[in-house]
This record gives structure tokens, sequence and C-alpha cells, in this order.
């Protein structure tokens, strides 16, 4: 977002503790920067932080799901083989 005309950008107002301000003040020295730069930087980073991390959770929470659905279709395939087997084993008892 930085470096974008003007006409791109919005102004919001926060109110931040002065030590912070007085940090983002030395980071913008250190690079050469402006406070508003800087601020901009690591909230894009922490914007994309975020959305990553949602997306990871979004993920795993899938994944549990899917592995859960799994987990039941294959309880569902035993339970299906074990009662197959004990007709088979009925009807053969029967013939005997």
């Amino acid at each position: 977002m930085p470096n974008q005309p003007a006409e791109n950008k919005k102004s919001v107002t926060v109110f931040l503790p002065k030590e912070l301000v007085a940090e983002l003040d030395q980071l913008a020295t250190n690079d050469d920067r402006s406070r508003s730069y800087i601020i901009n930087k690591l909230l894009e980073q922490q914007v994309a932080h975020h959305e990553a991390h949602q997306a990871a959770e979004h993920q795993s929470t899938y994944n549990t799901v899917s592995q859960s659905k799994a987990a039941k279709e294959v309880a569902k395939e035993k339970d299906f083989l074990k009662r197959r087997a004990k007709k088979k084993a009925a009807k053969k008892g029967k013939q005997a």
C-alpha cells in the first residue's frame, strides 16, 4: 500500500502509547522512512500473517473433519464386512 497515490488511501486516526510511537519513530529513522510508511508496512505484514494463520486454521479444521469422515467410512466398511462374515458363517452352520 505504501507509495500509492493519495486518492487510493484513507486517513485513519489511532491513539498509540507514547513509547510505541517513539519505537516507530526510531524504526523510521533507522530505515530513513516516514512513520506512516513504517506503520503501513507493519500493518501489511500483520494482516498477511493473520490471513495465513486463518487459512491454516481453516485447513486444519477441514483436515480434521475429512479424517473424521474417513474414519467413519472405514468403521462402516469394517462393520459391513463383519456382518457379512457372520451371515456367511450362519449359512455354513445351517448347511452342515
